[in-house]
């Protein structure tokens, strides 16, 4: 696969999935777009939370939110506070509103779902590191919606009132 000339290498990245064959799946795509990065595998949060004191920094984290020993949250939040240059992009299932705001919320830069197809996955890894903050299409049209609605519902709050 070619590089951009503006594409940041990354060299070391923790994938967070308790689905064995998911988290070797996105451990597998990160190694074929960045040839010589250092992937960390956990399949816990117990395991992510030893990696993450072992490593003063990851370039990028994969994570996936529903673990048997709690909340993908919680690597994003430590991420966010203890880690800023790592890159946390959610890589879920989950297609609902309240898992992908909750997410964003905590610092997450990007929302993939599983089920994408490994082209796209890996054209999505490259536009990351290109700086890019990607969601699945599906996200994006529904934040289009949700904003579309806020301003349909401040438009008819500032009409005035007509009696007849």
């Amino acid at each position: 696969m070619q590089h951009a000339a503006d594409t940041r290498l990354f060299r070391t990245a923790l994938v967070l999935e308790d689905i064995e064959t998911a988290n070797h799946w996105m451990a597998d795509r990160l190694r074929e777009i960045f040839p010589h990065i250092q992937v960390d595998q956990a399949f816990n949060l117990k395991q992510a939370n030893h990696f993450l004191k072992l490593n003063a920094g990851y370039d990028i984290a994969l994570i996936d939110l529903g673990l048997p020993d709690g909340d993908g949250l919680e690597i994003i939040d430590y991420c966010t506070q203890h880690s800023s240059q790592t890159i946390t992009v959610v890589v879920t299932i989950f297609e609902d509103d309240q898992h992908l705001f909750k997410a964003i919320q905590q610092g997450a830069q990007g929302y993939l779902l599983k089920d994408m197809e490994e082209a796209s996955f890996a054209q999505n890894l490259l536009q990351i590191a290109q700086g890019e903050w990607l969601l699945s299409p599906l996200f994006t049209k529904k934040i289009m919606q949700y904003m579309r609605q806020i301003g349909q519902n401040s438009v008819a709050k500032s009409l005035p009132i007509v009696l007849p």
